[in-house]
This record gives C-alpha cells, sequence and structure tokens, in this order.
C-alpha cells in the first residue's frame, strides 16, 4: 500500500479505542521472535521460541488482563497482543520473561504512546537500555480496510495503523537525574534531607536526652563554665555558650550539657 494516511488528531473511526481516547491504560507486546532468547536460562530457551505467543496469552489471562490477539509487520510479520488495563511494570515483567525488546504502553489518561525497552535490551554500543523509551512523533498511520505491506499493526475490527516514533532521537532514560550531574541547589536538598534524617536517627537512639535535659534545667546552678565562658562558642556539638551550658552530675561524674541540642560532654577544668 502505497497511500498510508497520517493523522494528528483522532480519525473518526478511533474515538472509542483506548489507545486513542485515554479511558485505560494501552499495550502491545509480542511472544515471538525474541531478540534477547540468550539472556534467558537455558531451560526456557526452547520453550519461548517455539510457544512463545501462546504462552504469553496464557500468563494475560491468569493475570486478569482483558487482551486481543492480533498480528501485525515491522520488518516480517509478527504475531502479538493488544492488552488493556495493565500497567507498565507488568508489561516490562513479560517482555523479559519472553526475551523481549520493546513494548509498547500508553498510560490511563494519556494519548501518546511510547515504546519502552525491555531490562534485556541494549544498543548498538552494547550498553544497557534499561528504563529508557523512545517517545511517540505525535502522529500516526491508519487506514481502515487497506492493510500496507509493511510497517502497520492490526487493530481488530478498526483497520490497520502504525505509530509514529521518534527514532531520530536518542532513547530517554525515564530515570533522568541518574546521568545528569546536580545542580548546587538539588544537591542542598538533598543535604538537608540527609541531615534532617541524621538527626532524627540520633533522637531516637538516646531516649533519656529529653529526661536528662529536664534534670538538668530544674537542677541547674552557676558553674565555674559558665562564669569563664563569656559567650564563646563551648557546645562541640552546635556551639552553644554562655547560659546554655550548665554544669551537672550525670552517673556519678561532672558533666556539661547542652539544653540547645542535648549533648552532654566532660570539658577540663
Amino acid at each position: 500500500m502505497d497511500n498510508f494516511p497520517e493523522y494528528t488528531e483522532t480519525h473518526p473511526a478511533l474515538q472509542n479505542h483506548p489507545l486513542f481516547n485515554g479511558s485505560q491504560s494501552v499495550a502491545m507486546i509480542s511472544g515471538e521472535s525474541p531478540k534477547w532468547i540468550n539472556k534467558l536460562p537455558l531451560s526456557q530457551q526452547e520453550h519461548v521460541s517455539k510457544y512463545g505467543h501462546k504462552a504469553l496469552g496464557q500468563d494475560l489471562k491468569k493475570l486478569g488482563l482483558r487482551h486481543e490477539e492480533t498480528e501485525g509487520s515491522y520488518g516480517s510479520p509478527e504475531r502479538s497482543y493488544i492488552v488493556y488495563g495493565a500497567g507498565r511494570d507488568q508489561m516490562n515483567n513479560l517482555a523479559n520473561k519472553y526475551g523481549q525488546d520493546s513494548f509498547i504502553h500508553v498510560a490511563a489518561g494519556h494519548k501518546t504512546a511510547k515504546m519502552h525497552f525491555s531490562d534485556l535490551a541494549e544498543n548498538e554500543q552494547g550498553h544497557s537500555l534499561k528504563n529508557h523509551y523512545v517517545p511517540s512523533k505525535g502522529t500516526y498511520a491508519f487506514h481502515p480496510t487497506d492493510k500496507p505491506d509493511d510497517y502497520y499493526t492490526h487493530l481488530p475490527g478498526q483497520g490497520y495503523m502504525r505509530l509514529n516514533l521518534d527514532f531520530d532521537h536518542p532513547p530517554i532514560s525515564s530515570e533522568p537525574n541518574k546521568d545528569k550531574p546536580m545542580t548546587k541547589v538539588e544537591l542542598k536538598e538533598k543535604l538537608l534531607i540527609a541531615l534532617r534524617k541524621g538527626i532524627d536517627d540520633w533522637e531516637r537512639s538516646r531516649p533519656n536526652v529529653a529526661q536528662e535535659t529536664a534534670y538538668a534545667k530544674l537542677s541547674y546552678k552557676p558553674s565555674y563554665f559558665d562564669r569563664h565562658t563569656e559567650g564563646k562558642p563551648s557546645c562541640p556539638s552546635c556551639g552553644a555558650g554562655k547560659g546554655i551550658i550548665p554544669l551537672i552530675k550525670l552517673k556519678g561524674k561532672t558533666h556539661n550539657i547542652c539544653f540547645r541540642c542535648g549533648e552532654y560532654f566532660r570539658t577540663p577544668r
């Protein structure tokens, strides 16, 4: 077929299909022609090669996912399934199980498809494509009756279509911060979060600090330490000084305890 019309808006014949109206998630996945069959356990390779399509259909049934068997061609004919209501992680697990390179997924509420790579997929340089995807160009080809010679998927009861994906650019990582260096603002936020967590963990590990501090406040008397700090930072933990660090007795030994941070310590006279 020389003329495979392309569209940006939803064709009237497709308005009720979830792939184009976003009413629920839609996925497309095959169990045939596994590109990464060599990465599967030896005990599974023969079974997947011979019965992958049928076994995938059985798995979809066990998962309770509504699906339609279909066919298409992208360089060579291949059977596949259109799956409704499936999560991306479910499809990724199945793609891994059947040695697949990728699968199509459109999240509920969206009308733009993405081709997600499985955890097994690699690029031409041998680098993993796990958690990467190829976005749509925002267009698709469709004809309600005429079957193209190649590069199409059959939509049962609707016609023939092809999602136009952006292969002109490298795959996009779904974890952008993993490969991108952090800015100073992002680094500061992460450090503050880690610091707050560390303080919380420290406080939880010392359940008696509050009682010791309360006792120190009640029994506070001006000490040698108070009289001679003259407002200079004295607490080794938070830097608090005069008026904050009284001298108290703990377990028979003389300590200074900081009312600000709860740290107690000994200071030579």
